[in-house]
């Protein structure tokens, strides 16, 4: 049963959706700090204590500079994900019903199957959802990656301070020096990877919840 203080049946799953993503980002952002670092260092079979080196530096670093250092990053993951989250929720919820209503008038012997009915709607509906979030998020994706690459969002020790540009300012110029076009680079890839995993995972979901309710 839907319990949410919100009425609107189109607002509920966006701004759900956003929350939780704004929550478990940045529950994880720590670990997926200590995760990028470590990543970041040539293997080394002499290195036995790489992680225990890398939690010592990152606790000076939180002592030296506050709690805010294990949060380096966070803010571009979360101009991406955020919203993705947002609109992918949306759509989905959106076009699950419509789905349904499309099967019931072009299959409607396969949804006497309620476990087939569940899937094909909830698939359909994930891999839809998941496209459009893409399409409409992937600028995002490129500046974060971008800003990975070069490291512009992060304050070095010892630089002066200087005001962080921000993402808006950051793909304005991309697409004033490059064209709009590169903003969109990398979105065939990154659209055949979430289209089918959006999918998949949504449908687990729901085909599992759908047979434990049924026990």
């Amino acid at each position: 049963m839907n319990h949410s203080p919100i009425a609107s049946n189109t607002l509920n799953p966006l701004v759900c959706g956003s929350l939780a993503r704004l929550m478990a980002a940045t529950s994880v952002a720590p670990v997926e700090l200590l995760k990028t670092r470590l990543q970041a260092i040539p293997t080394d079979a002499n290195n036995t204590k790489m992680l225990t080196n890398l939690v010592r530096d990152l606790l000076l670093e939180v002592k030296q500079r506050g709690l805010g250092t294990l949060f380096t990053g966070l803010q571009i993951t979360l101009w991406r994900d955020v919203p993705f989250s947002g609109i992918y929720w949306l759509c989905y919820e959106s076009f699950k019903t419509r789905y349904k209503k499309l099967l019931q008038n072009i299959a409607p012997e396969l949804l006497q199957f309620a476990d087939w009915k569940v899937f094909t709607s909830s698939f359909l509906s994930g891999s839809t959802a998941g496209l459009i979030a893409a399409l409409l998020t992937h600028p995002f994706d490129v500046g974060k990656t971008r800003m990975q690459i070069t490291g512009d969002h992060i304050q070095k020790p010892g630089e002066p301070y200087k005001k962080k540009p921000s993402m808006f300012s950051y793909l304005y110029k991309i697409g004033k020096n490059e064209g709009m076009g590169a903003l969109y680079s990398g979105l065939g890839p990154r659209a055949l990877k979430i289209a089918p995993s959006c999918a998949i995972m949504i449908s687990s979901y729901e085909i599992t919840k759908h047979f434990f309710l049924n026990l």
